[in-house]
């Protein structure tokens, strides 16, 4: 029982973090629509994609390798892993910004993103890939307060030096470029010196440790890529297809849908160390116990999207004003795809610790091919709710698809023995 609320504690500390990570940026918006026109502020957009983008590749999936060896590895090992885990990330980094300058001496003028930018959305996606081995470091240790507090410091200080760049020193989308590059590349510095300074990091270049990590980052590349699409391509097709108004509005209704997301990434985030502690124990027993919390947290999040799609939709008229009242019938559908995304970090999670990646990749990739094209066709079918249809069909199939790679990766009494 006490473990139980341990997880419960933790996961209301993740989910504080999550909401002050995510509110503040909005204090954001406002200030950039307003300084910027609707083409510099699509180019921001463009460069926030392209750090999604550069991160999956550069990132080769070390957070959660990090999650994985902790288990593994005794304290002076894990030392020379960590070292190795942000050697390679530096050689990535210097690696992909060398191989851009041919292309954009070549190329430039035709790019969607000014040289500069792209460049430095390569050094962000270097630093914040850093960033979030720390933090998986941090979470594996139950530390929850830590992860927290650097989450939202470096959240402050990435909108802070933002609104100083953009609007004091009028450097207009430059000074979001800047500003974001500079808050990531303090915070990876203070990651790589907390690790260093507590004793779980040495610069030791391993190859059998960058062999492992290789073998484990590079087949969840086509995953994380697909993440991105599946993450987008509601909005995407949307865009595509209807007006730019649908788009607001649908946007809000995305983003009122928001608390399924953050509820289910903060307790997932509490559950890993949680989880894998347990899975490490390798006890038939404990893993009956594990399918049976797992069976018990598909029916709360569901019944949690069921109740939430009856109390959020009034409010949005409140919320967001009249004319975003059409906002409250793509809620529910959104909500729901939330709840089967906290489905799938669940099964997936089994993946992950057998070190077998390439499953996920097969999962993701099915689902970025197939989501896409359902939104379109429902779109067509229903209109703009066909975009919320096609997201929540797009999370079930994840789901389904990753349960089924889960029992083949790690087997599991799903279904008893």
């Amino acid at each position: 029982m006490k473990k139980l609320q341990g997880l419960g504690a933790s996961a209301a500390i993740y989910f504080a973090s999550n909401i002050a990570s995510a509110m503040v940026p909005f204090a954001l918006l406002p200030i950039l629509t307003r300084v910027l026109g609707p083409q510099e502020y699509g180019y921001v957009t463009l460069f926030t994609i392209f750090c999604a983008c550069a991160t999956a590749i550069i990132g080769l999936g070390i957070g959660g390798a990090f999650t994985r060896q902790y288990y593994h590895l005794d304290k002076q090992q894990f030392r020379v892993f960590s070292g190795t885990s942000v050697l390679l990330i530096m050689g990535i980094t210097l690696a992909a910004v060398t191989l851009f300058q041919p292309i954009a001496l070549l190329y430039g003028d035709r790019l969607a993103l000014p040289v500069l930018w792209i460049n430095h959305a390569i050094l962000s996606a270097g630093a914040l890939a850093v960033c979030n081995a720390w933090l998986a470091c941090t979470q594996v240790r139950s530390r929850p307060w830590h992860y927290g507090l650097f989450q939202v410091s470096m959240t402050l200080v990435n909108v802070g030096v933002s609104v100083l760049l953009v609007v004091s020193l009028d450097m207009r989308g430059m000074g979001r470029v800047l500003g974001q590059t500079a808050a990531f590349f303090v915070f990876a510095l203070i990651a790589i010196y907390s690790l260093w300074r507590s004793g779980w990091l040495v610069f030791s270049l391993d190859r059998g440790y960058l062999r492992w990590l290789l073998l484990f980052g590079l087949p969840i590349i086509p995953h994380s890529i697909s993440g991105v699409i599946i993450s987008m391509s509601d909005r995407m097709v949307l865009a595509h297809l209807e007006s730019a108004s649908t788009l607001g509005i649908y946007a809000v209704a995305a983003q009122v849908s928001m608390i399924m997301a953050m509820a289910v990434d903060s307790l997932n985030k509490a559950y890993v160390p949680w989880l894998y502690s347990r899975l490490a124990l390798d006890q038939a027993s404990v893993r009956s116990s594990l399918v049976g919390f797992s069976y018990l947290y598909f029916a709360l999040v569901l019944v949690a999207a069921g109740v939430l799609s009856v109390l959020l939709p009034p409010f949005i008229v409140h919320l967001a004003g009249p004319e975003y009242a059409a906002a409250k019938n793509y809620v529910p559908w959104l909500l729901f795809a939330g709840a089967f995304t906290g489905m799938y970090y669940m099964v997936g999670l089994y993946i992950n610790y057998a070190a077998r990646n390439k499953f996920l990749s097969y999962a993701s990739g099915a689902t970025a091919i197939f989501m896409p094209a359902c939104c379109y066709v429902l779109i067509q079918i229903n209109g703009s709710l066909g975009a919320a249809q096609g997201a929540f069909l797009g999370q079930v199939t994840l789901f389904i698809l990753t349960w089924f790679f889960s029992a083949r990766a790690y087997p599991m009494p799903w279904f008893g023995k």
